[in-house]
């Protein structure tokens, strides 16, 4: 969302399921809409695999690998919050079992404005290790 001057005052996620990306993919339309209503921006778009990279000053800092992003069922007609799930980019646990990654508190579940507040911008890893920006 923008405020009146066209800067940020809060980040939005808009979900696309499997099926509407296959129906969209079948209509040949772009899968990922970059054109909003007016007061919003598109920013980028994440899926599962893709990696981010966090600058919060008292917290989470570096870069994390998405593991999934979950929407819960609409209630009284209004779209639930969509939460990004994430991991530190060097961690290859299962998320489930008594190893799993979820029992060592360090699977990472944050809304997209909270990644807004944390300077969150999706990143490319080079073949060399360079942490390259995507901008979409």
């Amino acid at each position: 969302m923008l405020d009146e001057e066209g800067n940020e005052k809060s980040w939005e996620g808009a979900m696309v399921t499997l099926y509407d990306a296959y129906q969209r993919k079948q209509r040949k339309e772009s899968i990922v809409t970059r054109d909003h209503e007016p007061g919003k921006r598109f920013k980028f778009s994440l899926c599962g695999g893709d990696t981010i990279h966090l600058f919060e000053e008292d917290g989470l800092t570096g870069l994390f690998r998405v593991r999934t992003i979950t929407q819960e069922a609409p209630k009284d007609g209004r779209n639930a919050p969509i939460r990004v799930e994430f991991v530190g980019i060097d961690d290859a646990r299962k998320k489930e079992g008594d190893e799993g990654i979820k029992k060592s508190k360090q699977w990472y579940r944050k809304f997209p404005d909270r990644l807004r507040q944390m300077l969150c911008e999706k990143a490319t890893i080079s073949p060399i290790g360079e942490v390259i920006p995507c901008h979409e």
